[in-house]
């Protein structure tokens, strides 16, 4: 026998214990309790710093009579080139957060279900692990 042979059984042995996918589900059950106070934390956060850049950003538009955008070249507004850079960085590292914070949740939301499908094929096989 090998040793892939002993890992595979080692793996089956122990998702099939009642410790094994018993201990898999409640780590699944922490991660996503995890995730979701992650999300309830920083999620007011991250809006609150949304409403501030886009209300500076529409400011400037207003008064600059302008569209301001991620790819506008603030050297050309001579009278508010350093709020327009400080704009356009707010606006870049909100959409980085924001895109930062999605990835894990949806990492999270992956390993959870994964987690929690390897537990219930450890509770379903349980049985025909104690008849041999």
């Amino acid at each position: 026998m090998n040793n892939i042979d002993k890992l595979v059984g080692y793996l089956y042995q122990t998702i099939c214990s009642k410790e094994g996918y018993s201990g898999i589900f409640k780590g699944g059950v922490a991660l996503i309790s995890f995730a979701m106070l992650s999300l309830s934390q920083y999620g007011p956060f991250l809006y609150e710093k949304d409403i501030e850049a886009y209300k500076e950003k529409y400011t400037l538009e207003e008064k600059l009579q302008i569209k301001i955008t991620e790819k506008i070249d603030c050297s050309k507004q001579k009278k508010s080139q350093a709020k327009c850079e400080v704009i356009k960085h707010k606006l870049f590292a909100l959409k980085a957060s924001l895109m930062l914070l999605e990835t894990l949740f949806n990492n999270a939301f992956w390993l959870v279900l994964y987690l929690c499908g390897i537990s219930a094929v450890g509770f379903l096989l349980r049985p025909f692990i104690e008849k041999n």
